[in-house]
């Protein structure tokens, strides 16, 4: 497997690693990596979001990432998963 790839968060921070441990930060450079449809880097930043914090919108972005790279059992796990979450009382 090749090495992690880099995510742009800011002018600043160009890696999961970058920005630290906050979930919110990795989860907006994994989705902007998602809209350039870089789908190993945007699996990466949700992977790396999920380790700090589980949460459906991240969960959901790994789905469309894994899809995107043709690894549909993870796609449809992580969406199963962002589904359970999402039924979350209060959400």
């Amino acid at each position: 497997m090749a090495a992690c790839p880099t995510i742009a968060v800011s002018v600043t921070a160009t890696s999961p690693s970058d920005v630290g441990t906050d979930a919110q930060a990795l989860l907006r450079a994994a989705d902007e990596a998602l809209r350039r449809a870089d789908w190993p880097a945007a699996s990466a930043g949700y992977r790396a979001a999920l380790a700090v914090e589980d949460s459906p919108e991240a969960r959901e972005g790994l789905a469309f990432a894994s899809f995107w790279q043709g690894q549909t059992d993870e796609a449809l796990a992580a969406q199963e998963a962002a589904y359970r979450l999402y039924q979350t009382p209060g959400d």
